[in-house]
């Protein structure tokens, strides 16, 4: 008797009895066409969002959700695309379902955008500051050529006046 862990996993093989196309690969009559659920779901961090993606044939369908529940204002989503700001009040667990006709598999990810003390987000704050820094830089630059050309009129002045 053993009594191990064990998991099956079913694969079905499907032979066409005319011409398949998908995704620009041809699968010619009489050949076999595997097909299986989502497999593998990955979470990739985007610009403006997040993508997922699954290995599955036929290819997967995508929903999202946040927390078990329908998505927020301000959050909707494309496809495998999830478009969203990174801002705290949006903060939490994402859920990216990849499903076809042989099953679904999950992923999941977390946003969890930090703010100021102020409540600004952080990166606001750091684009004040670089700025900052920059004003006052120009500034200071101005400020010494205003004194030096004060300096260049006082000698002028001390020479044309006796």
């Amino acid at each position: 008797m053993d009594l191990g862990f064990w998991l099956c996993l079913l694969v079905v093989v499907r032979t066409t009895t005319r011409a398949y196309e998908g995704d620009g690969v041809g699968v010619q009559e009489g050949s076999n066409v595997i097909h299986y659920p989502p497999q593998s779901v990955k979470i990739t961090q985007m610009d403006d969002g997040y993508q997922c993606s699954a290995d599955a044939n036929p290819k997967p369908d995508y929903t999202w959700s946040r927390e078990g529940h329908p998505l927020p204002s301000g959050v909707r989503a494309e496809g495998n695309r999830l478009y969203l700001d990174f801002i705290p009040e949006l903060n939490g667990l994402y859920t990216c379902k990849a499903s076809n006709s042989y099953g679904t598999a999950e992923g999941h990810t977390t946003l969890y955008a930090v703010t100021g003390a102020s409540g600004i987000p952080l990166s606001v704050i750091i684009v004040i500051i670089i700025i900052s820094v920059i004003v006052g830089a120009i500034l200071i630059i101005m400020l010494r050529k205003c004194r030096n050309q004060q300096e260049t009129l006082k000698v002028v002045a001390k020479k044309l006046l006796p």
